[in-house]
């Protein structure tokens, strides 16, 4: 084999993006809207580890009706989860979220139980035979495949207690490390930290106008300024799609899909430029011929540059519909409501008595919420009464005040 070097040419690249959280912060609902936003009118494809959760979102209008078409698993062995990945691509899905790769670590069959369940010494046996090969070729088959791939991670929880905006002393559910293996994000072109309040901030990302920042409430909008940045190079070479696998066993070769062509790209872009014409019309102008040269026009610009063009145009809009407005009014303090708020929080036993009548979709919530958390609690008596106004919060999408007075002049 000969080495050269070449000059480097950037292509079109399809999405890798890790969205980590603990429980309740909107992982997989954030992952599907910006899957819409990158699929772009294709197909979405849902790989649901989370006992079918994943299609409680579907055609749900307050979402503007998400349409995908959802796989569940019971079992979380890393060669379903290969196997998946490839019949996604198979049958021409758009974007494919893996909700999430955390079990095919530590989930029943996953990585470290298979390691477990080999016989003799756990590294030459287990990690050697079996872990680490299993694991790699998990992470590439995911990193090559010919589609865009949202995965989530779940993060083990702490507890820290920090003061409320009353100066009282309340525990606080932060996310830590991801529960997969050390340096899985390494693999991703975009990281995200998902909080409990369902807002992400950046950790990592190849893409510069999205690093060190923070987004609240992630959507649709988010994946299609990704999307913009995805396809702003040379058209990608074509990748064979993933050789089926039939029934007797044997591979069956399978025909390369051709990717998009860069023109239409161009067209599809040019297009969303066109409507800022009229009031921006200097604007572009200066910004093309800082790319080409006096005279220059839009046709001459690359996929890139109409992209940078399109982003400076959009933030230029919101500038001015701010100025527009003019400074806001701060709004006046109201100092009852949050005593007002507080007293509509229901006691301890109230939220006790109603986390033993809810209804099956809520049981699995609570028994979701308690794995994730400390599987140690066999039974809601058992679990402290922190923990449990946090499961009532989680289960009935409520925030109740952490600590409140209780009958007998205790607080929990």
């Amino acid at each position: 084999m000969t080495l050269a070097f070449a000059p480097a040419v950037r292509t079109q690249r399809k999405l890798r993006l890790a969205l980590e959280g603990p429980a309740g912060s909107g992982k997989t609902l954030t992952a599907l809207l910006i899957a819409r936003g990158i699929a772009n009118g294709g197909k979405i494809a849902l790989l649901d580890t989370e006992h079918g959760s994943g299609s409680i979102y579907a055609n749900d209008p307050a979402y503007g009706e998400l349409k995908y078409d959802a796989l569940a698993l019971d079992e979380y062995k890393p060669q379903l989860c290969i196997e998946a990945v490839r019949l996604a691509a198979q049958s021409g899905y758009s974007v494919l979220i893996i909700d999430s790769l955390s079990h095919f670590w530590q989930g029943k069959g996953g990585v470290l139980d298979q390691v477990n369940a080999r016989p003799g010494n756990s590294f030459t046996e287990g990690w050697g035979k079996v872990g680490t090969p299993l694991q790699n070729s998990l992470i590439e088959t995911i990193i090559g495949s010919p589609l865009h791939v949202i995965v989530t991670l779940r993060t083990k929880s702490e507890y820290v207690v920090e003061k409320n905006e009353h100066g009282k002393s309340v525990p606080k559910r932060v996310g830590l490390a991801a529960i997969q293996r050390d340096g899985v994000e390494y693999e991703f072109d975009i990281v995200g930290l998902m909080s409990l309040e369902n807002r992400m901030t950046i950790e990592k990302t190849r893409m510069s106008s999205l690093a060190g920042s923070t987004i609240d409430r992630p959507d649709s909008e988010l994946g299609a300024a990704i999307l913009l940045w995805l396809n702003g190079g040379a058209p990608e070479a074509p990748k064979p799609n993933p050789e089926p696998v039939a029934p007797n066993g044997h591979v069956e070769p399978s025909k390369p899909k051709p990717e998009m062509d860069g023109t239409a790209e161009i067209n599809r872009i040019l297009a969303q430029i066109k409507p800022y014409g009229e009031q921006h019309r200097d604007e572009i102008v200066q910004m093309v011929e800082n790319y080409h040269g006096p005279g220059a026009k839009t046709k001459d610009c690359t996929i890139e540059e109409l992209c940078a063009i399109l982003i400076a145009l959009q933030d230029a809009e919101k500038g001015d519909e701010a100025a527009q407005e003019g400074p806001q009014p701060e709004p006046e303090a109201e100092e009852p409501e949050p005593e007002a708020e507080a007293e509509s929080r229901p006691s301890v036993a109230d939220m006790r008595k109603a986390l033993r009548k809810v209804n099956k979709a809520q049981k699995a919530l609570m028994a979701t919420w308690i794995q994730e958390n400390d599987p140690q609690w066999q039974s809601l008596d058992e679990m402290p009464d922190e923990q449990a106004a946090l499961m009532y919060a989680a289960v009935f999408e409520l925030k109740p005040k952490p600590e409140t007075e209780t009958e007998d002049g205790g607080t929990f």
